[in-house]
């Protein structure tokens, strides 16, 4: 299971929580792009503008594995702010 949790306010008080199912002993989040798509975007429907920053809290990774989820992760949710931050471009 992964779950992400977020907050689609801009003072942090109101939380909504996505998860999905992946295979056993997978340490980096497969669907975290997808996740962060839905997250991002219910979080840009509800403030009419992107998030300015994102605090990211990660669990359960190996040390051995750290290196190579957060690569992955970061570039999974770079991809995300790109896509959505060209649509508001100022």
């Amino acid at each position: 299971m992964t779950g992400v949790v977020f907050s689609y306010d801009q003072g942090a008080t109101r939380y909504a929580a996505l998860t999905e199912i992946q295979q056993p002993r997978v340490e980096i989040i497969e669907s975290l792009q997808g996740m962060m798509e839905r997250a991002l975007g219910r979080f840009i429907e509800f403030n009419k503008m992107p998030p300015k920053r994102l605090i990211f809290f990660r669990d359960g990774v190996s040390e051995g594995e750290y290196n190579t989820v957060a690569t992955a992760e970061l570039a999974a949710i770079k991809g995300m702010f790109i896509i959505y931050s060209s649509h508001f471009k100022n």
